[in-house]
């Protein structure tokens, strides 16, 4: 896919052609602090150490609240990943129905990519309660989701709300078509390489207008907490 410039006037075309989880200030450097490459199959998750997280399930896909078989390594909760029926990635903490009746192939993951939408679990019902996220920039204003700050290497940022209420909050990445999403937590956790520390300097470069409670907050717990995910990272993707 050739890369296009925001000057070039043509709807853009982004593959999810990879599964990578933490920012970074350079696209281009994949390790195991940025940018960490996640495996996208059962097959390569076991070759990475990767264990399947136990549950009262057992070989069962679909439980109460959850579904889908999931995978962790070194006991790091910060990135469990959730794999369907025939062990080609499905999520993080997200659900489709497709994942325990059907699956997808691995020539339908090099086909389609990482994935082919993007669902949020809000709720205790992985079906009922999850929440499908737009995939073009165009359809945000047809939405609750309201545009934020550009960050170069992230792109631009798209909320749900910029409120000072809340615990848990989330955010997305595009370029005229969804490349990635994250979390941010109002909370200073250290339980994970996998997340990222939010300084107050920061903040203002992607939360536009800035919430007159979020700075003082974010200095009282010493910092937030962020996931950042990408389905791609061609650094034109990412530009601002």
């Amino acid at each position: 896919v050739q890369s296009l410039s925001i000057s070039d006037g043509i709807k853009r075309k982004i593959e999810w052609n990879t599964l990578k989880i933490r920012w970074g200030p350079d696209p281009l450097v994949s390790n195991d602090e940025v940018y960490v490459r996640q495996p996208r199959t059962v097959q390569q998750a076991l070759q990475e150490q990767y264990k399947q997280l136990p549950n009262a399930l057992g070989e069962q896909c679909a439980g109460k609240t959850t579904i889908g078989y999931r995978y962790w390594k070194g006991n790091d909760t910060g990135a469990i990943l959730i794999f369907d029926k025939q062990g080609t990635i499905a999520g993080i903490q997200i659900a489709v129905t497709l994942i325990c009746t059907d699956g997808r192939t691995l020539s339908q993951l090099e086909h389609e990519g990482t994935g082919t939408g993007l669902f949020l679990q809000n709720g205790t019902n992985p079906i009922i309660d999850s929440i499908e996220i737009p995939l073009w920039e165009d359809d945000i204003g047809k939405t609750k989701w309201v545009k934020g700050g550009c960050f170069k290497t992230m792109g631009d940022y798209i909320f749900l709300s910029l409120i000072c209420v809340f615990v848990h909050h989330d955010h997305f990445k595009f370029k005229g078509q969804l490349s990635g999403f994250g979390w941010d937590i109002v909370a200073n956790l250290n339980f994970s390489r996998r997340t990222e520390r939010v300084l107050t300097s920061a903040i203002s470069s992607f939360l536009i207008p800035v919430p007159t409670c979020i700075p003082k907050l974010n200095d009282e717990l010493g910092g937030f907490t962020t996931q950042h995910l990408y389905f791609n990272t061609d650094p034109a993707n990412l530009e601002c």
